[in-house]
């Protein structure tokens, strides 16, 4: 089992885990998501009140932002293997 934790405005709704999968809080269910025409991986969340309202992420920004320190508040995140896809903790800086 990985390390799960909620994300950021989305408490309750929505978790993300340090391989980059995001998860449905209420019904345990993987977020399958897509890539964009550059090919970063994504999820789009909403709930049925659209409170907040319908949101893509990246990824790799979920990972970083919720598991990766950021102290000099850098705007980028990087794929230390140049994987897309590999979204886990480890590869990303």
């Amino acid at each position: 089992m990985y390390d799960r934790v909620p994300i950021q405005g989305w408490e309750g709704l929505y978790e993300v885990d340090t391989e980059g999968n995001v998860y449905n809080s209420i019904t345990g269910n993987q977020i399958i998501g897509d890539h964009n025409n550059w090919g970063y991986a994504r999820v789009r969340l909403y709930n049925k009140y659209h409170n907040p309202p319908i949101q893509r992420f990246f990824r790799h920004r979920l990972v970083a932002t919720h598991f990766i320190d950021n102290p000099y508040n850098l705007p980028q995140v990087n794929h230390k293997d140049f994987d897309k896809d590999n979204n886990t903790v480890e590869n990303l800086e």
